[in-house]
């Protein structure tokens, strides 16, 4: 959806009025703020002289007087054309003194990153850093950008007085700085007078907030383009009373596009009842965060969220939630499926994805109408909406197009004006603009015209949904805004835009190469503006005189480039095209993807690429020569993927910060060299940045060498080292680990030929391996001559999965003389030759939490069956695990601290420990394919009243079971708290226990069964159910009618083995 819609959204729909703020105005007087700011800080510098500073301080005076002309610039200059020329150099101004702004910015972020890697480094080299940052050529311009304003501000007074005399009302201080901020700051509170046409989705997002869940947290995105209803979806599920009653605490908070941790968990904390956060550092508001919400679980809503690229922050923002309790969760809105693939990723767990769709015709009806005919009665106007039903037509199911177009009309309930709006929306029903943008023009012509200039700098369209649309913009037009700054286009969009050279002050661009005049390469030569440019279809560049043409090299300004071939056919001469797509030195994030050549491009050797930070080759199947890197003395990312037949890389600069191979053919790793003007091996007892280590699917890799095996390398910044699907490499050095001080993260998965693991550091948080062939654990290295007390692991999280040859967990997990008092976590998984896990070692896990054990099948038992497992375990996940099931059960039946039982596919399991007092903190419990203890349960006699005992302290709220029986045996048909409860079958029962339904009637939400093919009826009291909100019934073909039901039921589906609804 085009940017400038959002405005028209928040200008019309948002019943904004006359008094709308200039974003022009707001630009503009931004701008010379800061040159004013940046101006002053260099004023005491001897080359600055005094005529400057004076010209600062008449441009900081008039800054008031500016802001304001600013915001009547059209008015004034329709009335008056001859105030033209001081907007026209009032601009020119702006932009040079915007230009200086943004190559200052660059040179300060350079300069931190010089400071940073001369570490201690000597003040001299500081102060030359800062020096460069101001240098002659940019202090000229700096000069001169103030020189301009000046001038510029030296005729405001005149012009305010003109408007005076014009009757043209300009925005005062206070109004300006009222509007500064035009994006909305969303709350819980549901706004909206009526929602249209999302029952479903309201009912998906409330279901997945209240259906258990056995991962401690899990997320929820709802995904759609501006205006679908995104957020009133997510006040709607905060509002909703069933929502707030299982969660303990629900957090609303609105991101948006200042993505800050601080200013988020400030927020968070202020939601929690804490309003004096100060400006305390973030370690100690994420502690108080902790506090808050330790063993709680929660709900958090974040409201439009847009960042999409930083990792670290959104780690650093969701570290403190995973202290909670098991079943939180976090629930987000955003434009941008990036940005649910991001929060999956980080939160790693369970994620789902709501994607909003349009509206069908009567639900859009329906809203258009509420915004058309608000405030009057649509009845008394027969004639509009008749019109209206034509206009619906058009909006091609846009909820936002309904509500812009709606508040349009509804300021003028006349005939000839409705006839008006559609006699102009007749133009997307011709062939050349079958297109819901121009619907939403009409709205942006309505618009105060310094509103329309601002977007003239900034076009955008997101949403797939209306992409074939999209497809009939009007090229011409784009072609004439010539101050357009950022394009933000569907691929497909871009490639049906000809003539873009004319877009000269483009900063940020998408560009795919066609084959015809006006869509060629060479419409890139005039645009040296851009700062981020990729280009796709660049096999289509037919020779290297038409490659350079594009003037790359001459792109000063250009900071991200990515290459991009799209054809899977090899292009004629790939290498010497690469050769001639030469871009400036000062470009800072290069990718290159599908390249279809067979060496990398000469000028990555003989270029020095000085302030290249970020290295990506991605899918360069024919690439086989080793890459000559030249000089990257500040390269930090390195990303090589799908680049089989790539066997060796050049030696890597010291300043490599992370470094990820995937699918790519190497023997070797490569090693690190100094940042100096040759290429030397690091020296000794040299310090390395190397933060992240990943290396999947490299077949070729035997040994693990390279800079992880490299003299007297101390990798001590070294966090997370991952090695996966590396079918040869059949061993590790026994002392790699050794000076890796700072590993939090270890994973290794899919080397089926690795043996043995060396000694792992106590710095490590994470321990996960998987498919390998380890006979034993590995221990942790304990440096020789240390005192006798007991070492500290920081160890949170173990998993071994799929270790065929691993007969005993004993190792690291059962080392003498550590202490283990951070391990939150240890899964084991599908060890099928485990015979023995460390259960007497388990007391030492005192802060243990989550157990799972699942298809280990030759498990034996232990003596003590009562209480082997630490006090602190809130969930247990129990599965197939040979003859530990039993003690298993009843061990955890006494803990006080459970909260969650799993149990499946247990043999051994003939009964349920029923005793009073066992199982006190159950909350949720699951029980399927427990063999032994259907049979039992299907002996049992049903319930029958007052014949159950009295488990006072047994509360489970959420049951889930395979089998209905298995409600007829103790503790379960005692139970009178349950909430949800879900059976997957009850194949051989004809009705349901009526009395357990009825001691549960108070509390019973939710009721499931999957498999009801014997159910032939509902009981009779079902209407007694009083709180009953979900009945799901499947494959209910003898069912043939139904009871009175509740009132209170809001979800019903009974279905047959066909799927069709019976009722």
């Amino acid at each position: 959806m085009a940017s400038w819609v959002s405005t028209a959204v928040s200008a019309i729909a948002g019943h904004a009025g006359s008094a709308v703020y200039s974003i022009v105005s707001c630009t503009a007087s931004s701008v010379v703020e800061k040159i004013v700011d940046m101006g002053f800080s260099f004023i005491s510098k001897p080359t600055v002289p005094m005529e400057s500073e004076t010209a600062l301080k008449r441009v900081q005076n008039a800054l008031p007087q500016i802001r304001a002309i600013m915001s009547v610039a059209e008015a004034l200059k329709m009335k008056d054309p001859s105030c033209s020329e001081w907007f026209e150099q009032s601009w020119l101004a702006v932009n040079a003194a915007e230009d200086v702004l943004d190559e200052l910015e660059y040179n300060k972020l350079v300069d931190m990153v010089k400071s940073r890697d001369e570490g201690s480094g000597s003040a001299s080299s500081s102060k030359k850093y800062k020096t460069c940052a101001m240098s002659d050529d940019i202090l000229g311009r700096l000069k001169k950008a103030v020189r301009m304003l000046d001038e510029a501000a030296a005729g405001v007074d005149r012009l305010l007085q003109l408007a005076d005399k014009l009757g043209i009302r300009y925005l005062s201080e206070s109004q300006i700085e009222l509007g500064a901020d035009l994006r909305r700051e969303t709350t819980s509170f549901l706004v909206e007078r009526e929602v249209f046409g999302r029952d479903v989705e309201k009912g998906l997002i409330i279901d997945w907030l209240s259906r258990p869940t056995q991962v401690q947290l899990s997320s929820l995105g709802i995904i759609g383009v501006g205006g679908l209803g995104k957020t009133t979806l997510a006040q709607f599920a905060y509002q909703e009373m069933h929502v707030k009653d299982y969660f303990e605490k629900t957090i609303w908070v609105c991101v948006s596009t200042n993505f800050s941790v601080e200013s988020i968990t400030t927020k968070i904390l202020a939601e929690l009842g804490e309003n004096s956060c100060g400006d305390y550092p973030l370690n100690v508001l994420q502690e108080s965060l902790k506090g808050k919400i330790h063993s709680k679980k929660f709900l958090l809503i974040l409201d439009d969220v847009w960042e999409d690229k930083k990792r670290r922050d959104w780690e650093q923002l969701i570290a403190p939630f995973r202290f909670a309790q098991q079943g939180s969760k976090i629930l987000f809105t955003t434009r941008m499926k990036s940005v649910a693939n991001l929060l999956a990723d980080v939160i790693n767990t369970e994620h789902c994805s709501l994607a909003l769709q349009d509206l069908a015709e009567q639900e859009l009806r329906s809203l258009f109408n509420s915004y058309a005919f608000h405030g009057f009665n649509p009845n008394n106007h027969g004639d509009l909406l008749a019109i209206g039903d034509q206009i619906i037509k058009i909006l091609r199911g846009s909820p936002l197009a309904a509500k812009v177009i709606g508040s349009l009309l509804n300021s003028r309930m006349d005939l000839l004006y409705w006839r008006r709006i559609l006699s102009h929306g007749s133009l997307i029903n011709s062939e050349q603009g079958k297109d819901i943008i121009n619907v939403l023009k009409l709205s942006y012509y309505n618009l105060p015209t310094d509103l329309k200039l601002y977007h003239l700098q900034v076009l955008e369209f997101t949403g797939a949904s209306h992409e074939s649309s999209y497809l009939g913009i009007a090229n011409a037009g784009i072609s004439n805004l010539v101050r357009l700054r950022y394009m933000r286009l569907p691929y497909q969009i871009m490639q049906t835009i000809c003539r873009i050279h004319t877009l000269t002050s483009l900063q940020e661009l998408t560009f795919v190469i066609g084959k015809e005049s006006g869509y060629r390469i060479n419409e890139l030569g005039t645009l040296n503006n851009l700062r981020r440019l990729a280009i796709y279809n660049t096999e289509n560049i037919n020779d290297p005189v038409e490659a350079r043409s594009a003037n790359l090299l001459g792109k000063e300004s250009l900071r991200s480039l990515s290459l991009i071939w799209t054809s899977e056919s090899k292009p004629y001469n790939p290498e010497q095209i690469i050769d001639n797509l030469q871009p400036h030195p000062n470009l800072i994030k290069l990718e290159i993807k599908n390249y279809k050549g067979q060496s990398s491009p000469i000028w990555m050797r003989d270029m020095p690429l000085l302030n290249l930070q970020s290295l990506t080759l991605s899918r360069c199947l024919y690439l086989n020569k080793q890459p000559v890197f030249g000089k990257m003395p500040y390269l930090k990312i390195l990303d090589i993927y799908e680049c089989p037949n790539l066997y060796k890389l050049p030696d890597l600069p010291l300043s490599l910060t992370e470094f990820r191979v995937r699918n790519v053919g190497l023997t070797s790793l490569p090693y690190l060299y100094q940042s100096s003007g040759i290429n030397t091996l690091a020296p000794s007892c040299t310090k390395s940045s190397l933060t992240s280590v990943k290396i999947i699917k490299c077949p070729n890799l035997i040994p693990l060498n390279g800079f992880l095996q490299q003299d007297a390398l101390h990798l001590q910044c070294l966090e997370e080292l991952t090695i996966q699907s590396c079918e040869k490499l059949a061993q590790l050095p026994m002392h790699v680990f050794k000076t890796f001080a700072s590993l939090r993260r270890l994973c290794i998965g899919d080397c089926p030929n690795l043996t043995r693991l060396p000694c792992l550091p106590l710095s490590l948080v994470t321990f996960e391996i998987s498919e390998i062939t380890l006979t034993t654990l590995p221990r942790y290295f304990q440096s020789v001559g240390l005192s006798d007390g007991p070492s500290t692991t920081s160890l949170r999280t173990v998993s071994i999965r799929i270790c065929p040859n691993l007969t005993a967990l004993n190792g690291f997990l059962q080392q003498d003389n550590i202490n283990f008092q951070a391990i939150n976590t240890i899964r084991i998984e599908e060890c099928n030759n485990l015979v023995h896990i460390p259960v007497g070692a388990f007391s030492k896990f005192v802060s243990l939490a989550n157990l799972i054990i699942e298809n280990c099948p030759k498990l034996v038992a232990v003596d003590n069956h009562k209480n082997f497992l630490p006090p602190k375990l809130k969930r247990i996940f129990m599965r197939n695990c040979g003859k530990l099931d039993v003690p298993l059960l009843e061990s955890s039946s006494m803990l006080t601290t459970l909260t969650e039982l799993v149990i499946k596919d247990c043999s051994n399991i003939a009964r349920i420990p029923s005793s009073e007092n066992v199982f006190g903190s159950l909350r949720k419990l699951y029980i399927r394919g427990c063999g032994k203890l259907a049979k039992h349960s299907s002996m049992q006699q049903p319930l029958n009243v007052n014949q159950g005992k009295n488990f006072a302290s047994l509360k489970i709220n959420d049951l889930s079971i395979g089998h209905l029986s298995l409600l007829f045996i103790e503790p379960l048909r005692s139970l009178i708290s349950v909430c949800d409860l879900s059976v997957d079958d009850c194949l051989g029962m004809e009705a349901l226990p009526e009395q357990w339904l009825l001691q549960n009637r108070n509390t019973l939400r939710e009721l499931i069964i999957r498999n009801a093919s014997t159910l032939q009826s509902l009981p009779a009291t079902m209407a007694r159910l009083i709180v009953l909100e979900t009945l799901l019934i499947f494959h209910a073909d003898l069912l043939l009618k139904l009871p009175e039901l509740p009132a209170s039921l809001k979800v019903r589906k009974i279905c047959s083995s066909d799927g069709a609804n019976k009722f």
